[in-house]
This record gives structure tokens, sequence and C-alpha cells, in this order.
């Protein structure tokens, strides 16, 4: 991948024009190196964007150090990427994961029997907890994050203009579905 700045935008044109994949978004996946250029790393998604490609993001809350204010961090990434699709999720210890040998190092809870406290959406749901957190405020704050980031007028404004009217309402009633969580009921 060359590092001039203005060849970029055509790289990346060309990488979704050759996609196999068809449909109004293609999906790239990319490992950024640490020495890639500052500006590019900081324009990505710019530049995928001018390039016609529809980015789907990925994040994750409550991870071994996050607490409150890293939690936030995140989201306000979320919030200033604006990416067309955001997957939002908890860290969850998956049996067999690195997490998992973690929490069980911690002795942090793990579910035993009931395999429903694993599902990320499930009523049942328990995430892992933080060095600094419970796994109640972990999930408090995915649900809270889910409604900041979809329900933002910034991104339907965008949703809206892309991909039209529809979408966004479909967008609107998958928020207007408030998820119960046995954790937080006290």
């Amino acid at each position: 991948l060359s590092q001039n700045i203005d060849d970029i935008p055509s790289l990346l044109v060309n990488l979704n024009k050759s996609s196999e994949l068809t449909g109004d978004s293609s999906n790239v996946y990319a490992i950024i190196p640490e020495n890639l250029h500052p500006y590019i790393k900081d324009n990505l998604l710019y530049f995928l964007t001018q390039a016609g490609i529809n980015v789907g993001a990925n994040y994750i809350f409550g991870l071994g150090h996050d607490t409150w204010n890293t939690m936030q961090e995140t989201l306000n990434l979320a919030l200033e990427l604006n990416a067309e699709n955001s997957n939002i999720y908890c860290a969850t210890a998956l049996p067999g994961s690195p997490l998992y040998l973690k929490a069980k190092n911690e002795g942090w809870y793990l579910p035993q029997d009931n395999y429903a406290e694993y599902g990320f959406l499930s009523y049942d749901h328990i995430p892992s907890r933080t060095y600094a957190l419970e796994a109640k405020d972990v999930v408090k704050f995915r649900d809270y994050a889910f409604h900041v980031l979809f329900e933002n007028p910034r991104f339907l404004n965008m949703i809206h203009n892309k991909f039209g009217p529809k979408a966004v309402d479909n967008i609107k009633r998958m928020t207007s579905i408030k998820l119960k969580r046995k954790i937080l009921e006290d």
C-alpha cells in the first residue's frame, strides 16, 4: 500500500470496484499498521466513504480495564465516526476464550448452568465485569450506548440520506424495543 496520501482514495475505489461482493455495501477488513501515516489513520473513514464503502464498526464495552470514562470515550468515538452500521457488545467471557480464562483466574462470576447468561441480547445475559465495574454496570452502559448511538439525529440523517426513509423507520422500530435485563432488576 502506497503511503502517498493522494493515492489512498483511488486505491480504495479500485478495491471497492474489484470486490466480488454484491449489494449496497462491501466489507473490508483491514489491520492498520502502527507506522501508517497518521493522516491516513485519522481520515480512513473519510477515505472509505469517498470510495463508496459503507463501514460496519464493532464496539465492545467492559474489557478488563474499562471504566465509566473509557466506555464513554468508546461511545464518543462511535458518535464521531458515525458509521453506517455499528454492533455494540458487552465483553463476555465465552468458554474457551482468553477472557474466560482471565475471569476464571480472577475469580469473577462465570455462568454455570444457564447458557442464556452468555446471550448478548438475552434477558439473562451477564457480561464480564471489569476491574473497576460490576457486570451490571457494563450491560447498563452498553444498552444506554446503543440508544444514544442509534437515536442520534446525525446518524439518522446520514442513514436517511444514504438509504432513505424506510431504513430510518426500521432503525426507529428497532430502538423502540428496550431490552429487559434480569441483572438490572433490583
